[in-house]
């Protein structure tokens, strides 16, 4: 029995949510972890995670805070690449 002031017990979150790089494509997206398969939306290459072994890097409870990880890293993507195509 759980009294008023005592804690509640710890719950895990029932999804988690993941940055992976496409095997195919090696374009950064978000998606729901853990999970079987997914298909990209950039090549439309649809790839099984666990015998892929894709490893996520970054994975989060909340889509919110994936999605803000995810935005910087493209920016960041973005510039390298734009620098690369125009050297100084």
């Amino acid at each position: 029995m759980i009294e008023p002031n005592m804690p509640m017990p710890h719950k895990r979150p029932k999804r988690a949510y993941a940055i992976i790089h496409c095997p195919n494509c090696d374009n950064l997206q978000l998606v729901h972890w853990p999970v079987k398969s997914h298909k990209c939306p950039y090549c439309d290459d649809t790839f099984d995670l666990i015998q892929s072994r894709v490893r996520p890097i970054h994975v989060a409870g909340s889509p919110r805070e994936v999605s803000k990880i995810l935005m910087s890293l493209k920016k960041g993507k973005l510039a390298d690449e734009s620098e690369s195509r125009f050297p100084k």
